[in-house]
């Protein structure tokens, strides 16, 4: 019965726990973590032990720092390289509405291919729920090359605003767009035209 508590199954081994966080981070299932531990240390670890591990380590792993701390430390760190672009647009209440973001080598592949850009949105890829609203380009090979990347609130006019303006701003070249490709369920049609007219 002993063996059944939970303070004895708990793994606190720092060598264990080092390899299961490698494992956590190579994307092991559960099962697999659960059998390694039971081989490892032999304790009756069962289930809901490794699930509770696994988010005590990437707890652990990510820091105290809340979301908004940690996208400051990437843009800070994004923009620290030579030539890399990005804006930050918030509304009256000092929410994030748009965060647009352009490398030095996406410029570079706007340049060369302005004619044609495809436009292209991702929906529920974050915990934040914003959207991936992706500027692509084909290459000289027909690959398609992101030349702007820009995670929105919504598709509101404002937000396409923010993210449109900001590719204009930094593509002076962009008068040179013959033609632009959208999904189906982009709504904001008119908002294309008038920009890019």
């Amino acid at each position: 019965v002993y063996e059944n508590y939970p303070s004895t199954r708990r793994v606190t081994h720092p060598s264990v726990l080092d390899f299961v966080d490698e494992l956590v981070k190579a994307g092991s299932k559960p099962k697999k973590i659960l059998k390694y531990l039971q081989e490892t240390t032999g304790k009756r670890v069962i289930l809901r032990d490794v699930h509770n591990l696994v988010h005590r380590l990437k707890v652990k792993r990510r820091g105290t720092d809340t979301v908004e701390e940690r996208l400051e430390a990437v843009l800070r760190k994004f923009y620290a390289s030579r030539g890399n672009n990005a804006s930050i647009f918030v509304d009256e209440t000092k929410t994030t509405q748009t965060i647009t973001m352009q490398t030095r080598q996406m410029g570079r592949f706007f340049e060369a291919f302005p004619e044609v850009v495809i436009l292209d949105s991702t929906h529920g890829t974050n915990s934040s729920k914003y959207k991936l609203f992706s500027f692509m380009i084909d290459d000289a090979f027909g690959h398609g090359q992101y030349v702007q990347h820009a995670l929105v609130e919504n598709e509101s006019h404002a937000c396409m605003m923010n993210a449109i303006g900001a590719f204009k701003k930094k593509n002076p070249t962009s008068d040179r767009i013959r033609a632009i490709m959208i999904d189906k369920d982009f709504g904001e049609m008119s908002l294309l035209k008038r920009s890019f007219h």
